[in-house]
C-alpha cells in the first residue's frame, strides 16, 4: 500500500475522530471540544512531515478550524442548542477562521479537489457571512453538488436540499424532498424530518410540520438536540388552533 492510500486512510479516521466530538451522536453533550482538538493536533502533525505535507491534508484542517471556530456560539448561557440561523456571530472564533483560511489557501489545487476541500469550502462560507440571511446559499448549493458529481451520499443529498431551499424556495425543497423519499437512497434519520418540518412550517403547513418534528425527535438519540426538537415542537404546537 502506496504512501497516498495510508494517508487517506488516516485522514479519514481524525476524521471519524472529529465527527464524534463534533456532533456527538448520543448522550447529553453536544459538543466533546477535547475530542475535536485532538483530532486538529493529529493532522497538524501530519502537515508537519514532509511526505504528509499535503493539500487533502490541509483542507482537512481548515475545515475543522472553521467548524471549531463556531463551537461558543452552538451552545448558549442556559446550556441549550442554538441553531445556525441564530448563533451570534460575535462568539464565532476569528482566529481560528483566520487559521483555516491559511491551511485552505495552502490545500490549493489546480483541479480535482477532495471532498475536504469542497467541506471546508462551504464551511468557510457559513463562518464568514455577516448574517444568516447574507450566506452566499448559491455557491454552497455548487458545492454540495460538485461533492454530489465526486461520489453520491444521501447525507449530502439531504445537506444539499438547504441550500436548495434558500436559494429556490420551499416549494423546490418538497420536491427535492419527495424525490429523496421515493429514491432508493432514502434514509430515515432525524435530518430528514428535521429538514422537511422546516419546510413545511414555511409553507403554512404546519401540522405536517409537527407530525415531522415528532419524527426527527423519535429518530434523535442525542439528548441536547432531542430538547432543542422538543422546544420546537412546543412553539409550534402553540401556533395550531
Amino acid at each position: 500500500m502506496g504512501l497516498k492510500s495510508r494517508l487517506n486512510i488516516v485522514l479519514k479516521i481524525i476524521y471519524l475522530l472529529f465527527s464524534e466530538g463534533y456532533a456527538t451522536t448520543s448522550g447529553e453533550n453536544l459538543i466533546k471540544k477535547d475530542i475535536c482538538l485532538e483530532a486538529i493536533r493529529l493532522a497538524l502533525l501530519l502537515s508537519n512531515n514532509k511526505y504528509c505535507n499535503r493539500p487533502d491534508v490541509h483542507a482537512l484542517i481548515a475545515l475543522m478550524c472553521f467548524h471549531v471556530s463556531r463551537f461558543d456560539a452552538r451552545i448558549d448561557d442556559q446550556g441549550e442548542m442554538v441553531d445556525m440561523e441564530h448563533q451570534n456571530r460575535n462568539l464565532y472564533n476569528k482566529d481560528l477562521i483566520q487559521e483555516g483560511i491559511r491551511h485552505l489557501e495552502d490545500a490549493s489545487v489546480p483541479s480535482d479537489p477532495s471532498d475536504y476541500h469542497l467541506q471546508a469550502a462551504i464551511s468557510y462560507y457559513h463562518c464568514t457571512a455577516p448574517s444568516f440571511e447574507e450566506t452566499d446559499w448559491k455557491r454552497i448549493l455548487k458545492l454540495y453538488d460538485l461533492q454530489l458529481q465526486r461520489q453520491y451520499s444521501p447525507i449530502v443529498e439531504l445537506n444539499r436540499i438547504v441550500p436548495l431551499h434558500k436559494v429556490f424556495g420551499p416549494n423546490a425543497a418538497v420536491g427535492a424532498l419527495q424525490n429523496f423519499e421515493r429514491s432508493s437512497y432514502f434514509i430515515k434519520n432525524a435530518l430528514f424530518y428535521a429538514i422537511r418540518a422546516e419546510v413545511l412550517y414555511e409553507l403554512k403547513n404546519l401540522k405536517d410540520s409537527r407530525k415531522a418534528i415528532k419524527e426527527a425527535i423519535k429518530l434523535t438519540h442525542n439528548e441536547l438536540e432531542k430538547k432543542h426538537l422538543s422546544k420546537k415542537l412546543r412553539v409550534l404546537e402553540s401556533q395550531i388552533k
